[in-house]
């Protein structure tokens, strides 16, 4: 609003700094770049980033702030569901009695839950990039290949699949795994 400062904006309120933080640079006659601001009015939040640089007449003499803001609002919304989302994907992966794991279309492993490694043994760095597969036995891996190829839903989805497993130490384990 114009006549105001933005720490007097009622509902306005600075992201991952301070008023006072602000205020300094401004004091200083500092630049400020992509300062978050967030605008709460009856109801309604909007977000904004907001940007500054100080200007000097001819003879040096500081005469106020040129600056640009945009709305950030949809960026800062949906950032905040994607970290939510990724938030809940790990706690439900903590709270698995089991390890889980996604596959690329390789058949090659882009994420494994901590969990695995109290299960096979392995740490997630030395499964990532890895194919199931090569935590099986020989004749258990072809034998997966086939049961993959008659028995996997049209979507790629299957359930109560029960295969070996070797675990890091060597030893033979049977899981039974569900895809989606």
């Amino acid at each position: 609003k114009l006549g105001q400062t933005r720490w007097d904006i009622p509902g306005l309120t600075p992201l991952h700094t301070s008023w006072d933080a602000h205020r300094g640079d401004l004091a200083s006659r500092r630049p400020y770049r992509d300062l978050l601001l967030r605008l709460s009015v009856e109801g309604t939040v909007r977000y904004a980033r907001v940007s500054g640089d100080p200007v000097f007449d001819q003879s040096g003499t500081f005469t106020g702030y040129r600056g640009i803001g945009r709305d950030v609002t949809r960026e800062v919304v949906a950032e905040s569901a994607r970290i939510e989302g990724e938030q809940r994907f790990r706690d439900v992966a903590a709270a698995a009695g089991e390890y889980l794991w996604e596959i690329d279309r390789n058949g090659r492993y882009t994420f494994v839950s901590l969990r695995v490694t109290d299960v096979l043994g392995y740490t997630p760095a030395e499964i990532i990039g890895r194919a199931p597969t090569e935590f099986m036995p020989t004749a258990e891996a072809e034998r997966v290949a086939q049961w993959g190829a008659h028995r996997t839903h049209a979507d790629g989805a299957f359930r109560d699949f029960e295969h070996q497993s070797l675990t890091k130490a060597g030893d033979i384990i049977w899981q039974v795994v569900n895809g989606v």
